[in-house]
């Protein structure tokens, strides 16, 4: 998933802010959605989000699962944008 442009480009304390205020609310609305999906999540040093399942209990559907979280984290980030930043989203 691509990072819309006013998270990726960075080149002020406000833009920033921002850009920090952002990823708390991806992290809680993948941490949310993981949760209830039996998904895990880590955090890397950067800031960048990792989700898996399967590990440590497997379930027939993890393909499934991981695509649906895909899909709808991809969506979640669009809507945010939309209606916080009034920004146009380009996939």
């Amino acid at each position: 998933m691509a990072l819309p442009d006013f998270v990726a480009n960075v080149n002020s304390f406000e833009s920033t802010s921002i850009r920090n205020h952002f990823l708390a609310d991806l992290q809680k609305q993948a941490e949310l959605l993981l949760d209830s999906l039996d998904g895990r999540l880590s955090i890397s040093p950067d800031g960048s989000l990792v989700a898996w399942f399967g590990h440590p209990k497997a379930h027939l559907d993890d393909a499934d699962r991981a695509a649906y979280f895909a899909q709808f984290m991809s969506e979640w980030m669009k809507r945010y944008a939309e209606k916080t930043f009034f920004v146009d989203w380009q996939d």
